[in-house]
Formats: structure tokens, sequence, C-alpha cells
């Protein structure tokens, strides 16, 4: 039924899955939200062509996905009047190709962390997708005399209110909240789930309080600082001080080192 479907998402980041010890040590868990649940749709996977990576059918994972295919989902969805979503952008690369192709969304992602061990933060690349898509719309409209209007979405570590403030500033038009969501499900059930919200709902306003802003469009760059740059800075001034104080002890040693010998 058409009236009940909004957008459909599609998880590009799932090749294959990555690196899980402790799920494959315990993957009990898993049998038992099948069974709470009732089971999982089938997965399925496209067709392997002439891609050299290994799919995995019944696992659901394909390695031949490319943009073509998410042209083809966007026209299929525009005929059904569904909005197609792309979760799992990590470059500002990707975010152009999304927005040449006209998807209604991307969901910067990198799977909670669980898929490439050692990835970027998704607030690290937000600012660098935000302004890759806000160009290629600019490109897009000129070019080929069409609107696009691909919005930035981000998921990953957001744990506070002051998370989701943090990455409306930075330009992200919707912030996806995950596991603090399922641990409130795991502790109170549904009321869990609300309790989990307010909370969030409780620091935004807050935080948008404390910064002065009336609204959430009052929000922009300027109230985040990346702090990265100057911790790094810092590291820099220590080591250099050890450094020149470590060569300043060895030349006064040496020094009277010398005038010992020389006075014998």
């Amino acid at each position: 039924n058409n009236n009940k479907i909004a957008a459909i998402v599609v998880t590009c980041d799932t090749v294959n899955n990555g690196n899980r010890d402790q799920t494959y040590k315990n993957p009990h868990w898993l049998q038992a939200l099948q069974e709470e649940v009732g089971g999982f749709p089938k997965p399925c996977c496209l067709p392997q062509d002439d891609c050299v990576l290994p799919s995995i059918a019944e696992e659901g994972h394909s390695s031949s996905m490319t943009w073509d295919d998410i042209r083809w989902m966007k026209v299929e969805c525009d005929q059904h009047k569904f909005a197609l979503v792309v979760k799992g952008i990590m470059t500002a690369q990707d975010t152009r190709e999304a927005v040449r192709v006209g998807v209604d969304a991307v969901i910067i992602s990198n799977h909670g962390g669980r898929q490439l061990d050692g990835t970027m933060g998704t607030i690290e690349i937000l600012s660098d997708c935000v302004a890759a898509a806000a160009t290629t719309r600019g490109t897009v409209m000129m070019m080929r005399r069409r609107t696009t209007t691909t919005e930035v979405w981000i998921d990953g570590g957001i744990r506070r209110g002051k998370d989701v403030a943090k990455c409306l500033a930075l330009g992200a038009k919707c912030v996806f909240i995950g596991r603090p969501v399922l641990w409130g499900l795991g502790v109170g059930g549904q009321d869990g789930v609300k309790r989990v919200l307010e909370i969030y709902q409780d620091e935004f306003q807050t935080v948008l309080q404390l910064l002065g802003c009336s609204n959430v469009q009052a929000l922009n760059e300027e109230y985040v600082e990346d702090q990265q740059p100057r911790r790094q800075n810092e590291r820099i001034v220590v080591r250099d001080n050890w450094l020149w104080t470590t060569t300043t002890m060895v030349a006064v040693v040496a020094f009277v080192l010398g005038r010992l010998s020389s006075t014998r």
C-alpha cells in the first residue's frame, strides 16, 4: 500500500560485515532477537555481473552495487512517489554523486563504527559533506536546469542533546539516534524509549537556551569549535618544550663534565 510507505532507505556500506568478534563469539542475542520479532525478512542481493569481489546472497551482501543502481532506484521511487535515501555515506565525493543522481537525502553514517574499524567519526566529515551537497546542487541547477533538494542527515555517536545541536549547527537537516533508543527499549520497553527521547529533547532545548538561540534556525557552525587542531598544537608545544629542556640539560651536563676534565 503506497500510502503506508514514505521512503526507501538503501544501506550502501554493508558489502560485507566488518570484523565483529563479539557478535561472532556470542550469536545467541541475534537468535533471541529473531525469535522475539518473529524472524527477519529473507535478504536478497543484486546480480554479480563483472564484479571481482564476491557477493553473499543468503546474507544480503552485494559487492556489485553502483551509482547506476541508485539511479534506477530513484526512477522507480519517483514513479511510486517514494523518497529515496542512501545511508552509509562517508565522503564528500559520494555526497556529490548522490546529489547528481537526485536522491532525496543521504545519511552520513559509519554503521555505528562496526564496519570499517578506525574510520572517522561522522561529525568529523559532516561539514565537508554539507558543503559538497550545496555546491553540487548549484551545479546541477545551472547545468541541467533542474532542481535537486538532496538533504544531508547524520547518525553515529549521538549520545546527548548537545550532540544533536552540534550536528544541526554544522548543517545536518536530520539527526538519527540509534543505540540509546535500544537501551531504553531494553530497560523499559515503550516507556523507556519515550524517556530517552524526552531526555534528548530537554537537553537540546537547554543547549539552545544557553547558546542564546531562540530557535533551531539560529544554529550555525560558529557555535561549534573543532578542538582537534588546538589539542594537536598543544601536543606539539609540549613536545617542543620537552626537547628544548632535554637539549639544554644535556648541554649543561656536557659543559660541566668538560670543565671538570680540563681542571684535572
